[in-house]
């Protein structure tokens, strides 16, 4: 697929599952996955992409302070 049709059908994909109530980072995450699926054509790719951002963003120091910050406060 042309990376434009998937950038299109990803935006009216993620308005509808919003509108329909779905987290936002549910909608996110799914859309994204899907979108460099479609692009790349291997679901490999995509759920090691998945992984990465899930690992990174779980690795960052915010997640600790946060929370202790909010308990203190």
């Amino acid at each position: 697929m042309s990376p434009l049709l998937v950038a299109a059908l990803s935006l009216v994909a993620m308005l509808l599952l919003i509108w329909s109530g779905m987290h936002v980072a549910v909608v996110l995450g799914i859309v994204s996955f899907a979108g460099v699926w479609l692009i790349r054509g291997d679901v490999s790719v995509a759920a090691n992409l998945l992984a990465q951002a899930a690992q990174d963003a779980i690795a960052s120091h915010i997640f600790g302070v946060v929370p202790l910050f909010v308990l203190t406060g």
